[in-house]
């Protein structure tokens, strides 16, 4: 069964890669806003004082439209920064877009310098993949550092804190094939919907259900 699903996952990875590939990049830009706008809009958002999200590839969904708000209201705003040989990562807190950065292994820009924040501070999680499902399955690049901090955060966590999927519609699927150590979303977010996946972590009037 595992072998199933590690074959599974990586025909998954190869296709939502593909399909990433052919979205041409003023599509990209459009959509991005329209997702961004639509989280800006919920009282999820507005509530949070502290937002981990992530430095997007130039295939993904970017977040600095969400970044430059949260920024203006006041909020902070943290990045990841890896630790290459633990496997794991830490929410960094940058001031505004001229943070300074460095690029590190795999050619991934990272914040150079901030506070580290522990996590059980972060009131809301804006989680990259390659492959969303309306469930609140994800899967990933392979490495499972989002699986590896997803699971601390469930156990800190603050009432009321998410984790939320952040993606194009293109990126959704009927169903991701998992397996016991992947981590589920709290929600999901793309320029079309925003949909719950789990009630225990939020109350329903933060994340509405909208499809």
């Amino acid at each position: 069964m595992t072998v199933l699903i590690h074959d599974q996952k990586r025909a998954l990875r190869h296709s939502a890669r593909q399909r990433l590939a052919s979205a041409p990049m003023s599509a990209r830009a459009e959509w991005s806003a329209a997702a961004c706008a639509r989280l800006l809009e919920t009282p999820g958002f507005s509530r949070a004082r502290t937002i981990m999200g992530y430095m997007p590839l130039p295939e993904e969904l970017d977040l600095w439209p969400l970044f430059d708000a949260a920024f203006a209201a006041g909020k902070r705003v943290c990045l990841p920064r890896i630790d290459w040989a633990a496997r794991t990562m830490a929410p960094m807190v940058i001031d505004s877009r001229n943070f300074e950065r460095e690029v590190r292994e795999h050619g991934l820009e990272e914040p150079a310098a901030g506070p580290i924040l522990p996590i059980e501070s972060l009131d809301l999680i804006l989680i990259p993949g390659l492959a969303f499902d309306a469930t609140g399955n994800r899967i990933g690049r392979g490495a499972g550092f989002y699986d590896r901090f997803l699971s601390t955060f469930r156990r800190v966590r603050r009432q009321g804190a998410a984790a939320i999927g952040i993606a194009f519609e293109l990126q959704i699927v009927d169903r991701v094939p998992t397996e016991a150590h992947d981590a589920l979303l709290d929600g999901l977010v793309t320029e079309r919907r925003l949909v719950l996946c789990r009630t225990e972590a939020d109350p329903a009037d933060t994340y509405p259900h909208r499809r």
